[in-house]
Formats: structure tokens, C-alpha cells, sequence
């Protein structure tokens, strides 16, 4: 119940999430203090699902022994038990890759430039998609958070954007 879109642009890795908590299945709540996305070194990891879901998964990904996206699914394989991995979807940003995964942390695929998961996921999927490349990251994003929000009554309560810088 909430949306994660991120993006590569020119070199760098671009994230944001929606701050609306999920305190038990469709009973939402108000807008938590806690994110849904962290940077772990060089790498982004965004996650939809419960708020103890979540703040498990993000404590999971802050013990990764390294930033690339086989450490961090190692992380998450190790902290989180069998069943909540069911309930769990994320995305991974690196500099140079997206990958997106559910269920049991397989990833499903590189996701090219641009990747969306959660409730909001397809619509921020779709704003993300249709935008102008030459616009800033940042306002893509926002759009694209704007249009989850507007369709989805399970977005909200205020966005959370990271970014890891492109390599010099």
C-alpha cells in the first residue's frame, strides 16, 4: 500500500516513496515519521509493503556487507522470514542498474531507466514512462509520486527522494 519509483539518470540513481503508513491490510494510516527508502553506500533500496514489513526490511538492507544488489538481497534473505518475503516488493538502484523484485526476493527483471512498485506502482510506472527525459530527475519523480497519489487512495502523506550521485 504505497508506491517506490526510481529512475537512472545520466549516471546517477534516483528514488522516491510516499510516506503513508499501512497499519494492518487496507487500514491506512497517517504519514510515518519512518522512510521507505535508504541508501546503503552506492545503492538505493526502496520497499512496499506493512510498515513492520518495511522498517524490517530497511534495518535487513542497512547490514549488507557491500552496496551492490546481490549483498543487499542476501541481507533481506537472512533478517526476513519466509512469509513475510510473500508480502514484500522492492526495488534496488545502483548507478547502473534497476532491478526490481516480490515474493521470494528473485528479482523479476532489470528494469531499464525507470521501475515502480506498490499500490501506486503502475501509475507512477506510467508517468515515469511518458515524461520528458530532459526534465530534472527530481520533478519526473514528483510527477510521477503526484499522479500514484491522485488515482491511488492508498499514496500519500508526503514523498522521501534519495539520490546516489553519478560517478566522477
Amino acid at each position: 500500500m504505497t508506491v517506490i519509483a526510481a529512475l537512472l539518470h545520466q549516471g546517477a540513481a534516483w528514488m522516491a516513496a510516499d510516506r503513508l503508513a499501512v497499519f494492518e491490510e487496507y487500514d491506512l494510516g497517517y504519514a510515518c515519521k519512518q522512510p521507505k527508502i535508504i541508501r546503503v553506500g552506492y545503492a538505493l533500496a526502496g520497499f512496499a509493503g506493512s510498515s513492520a514489513l518495511v522498517h524490517n526490511a530497511l534495518v535487513a538492507v542497512d547490514k549488507a556487507a557491500s552496496d551492490d544488489v546481490d549483498s543487499l538481497l542476501a541481507a533481506l534473505r537472512a533478517e526476513l522470514c519466509a512469509d513475510d518475503m510473500l508480502d514484500l516488493e522492492g526495488i534496488i538502484a545502483t548507478r547502473e542498474v534497476l532491478v526490481r523484485f516480490v515474493g521470494d526476493l528473485i528479482p523479476l527483471a532489470l528494469c531499464g531507466d525507470v521501475a515502480a512498485c506498490g499500490s501506486g506502482g503502475p501509475l507512477a510506472l506510467g508517468s515515469l514512462s511518458t515524461t520528458n527525459n530532459a526534465m530534472a530527475p527530481e520533478l519526473r519523480l514528483m510527477a510521477a509520486m503526484a499522479a500514484a497519489e491522485r488515482w491511488c487512495p492508498a499514496v500519500g502523506g508526503g514523498y522521501d527522494v534519495l539520490c546516489v550521485e553519478a560517478a566522477l
